[in-house]
């Protein structure tokens, strides 16, 4: 039984990782929106009507409805900056 505490300690650990993981690859992302060259948009999840919604996004392919699927910039950006938050 005593690896059943390190086993979870390590799960616990790994969880950790990921979340920190997370929070610095979307602060990347705004950090990054910030250039002039760059527009961050983010589509909520359970948001509908746009090319694979529901599905991983593997190609641009109906890009620009996408975009026009998604919050201004400024309402994406702080959607990102609330999940980065919450997590």
């Amino acid at each position: 039984m005593a690896g059943v505490g390190r086993a979870v300690t390590q799960n616990a650990d790994h969880h950790d990782v990921r979340i920190l993981l997370a929070r610095a690859q979307l602060g990347r992302l705004l950090d990054m929106s910030e250039h002039d060259t760059v527009t961050a948009l983010m589509i909520p999840f359970g948001q509908t009507g746009f090319p694979a919604a529901g599905q991983p996004i593997t190609y641009a392919h109906g890009l620009d409805r996408m975009e026009s699927s998604a919050p201004p910039e400024p309402k994406s950006r702080d959607l990102i900056h609330r999940i980065a938050r919450d997590l």
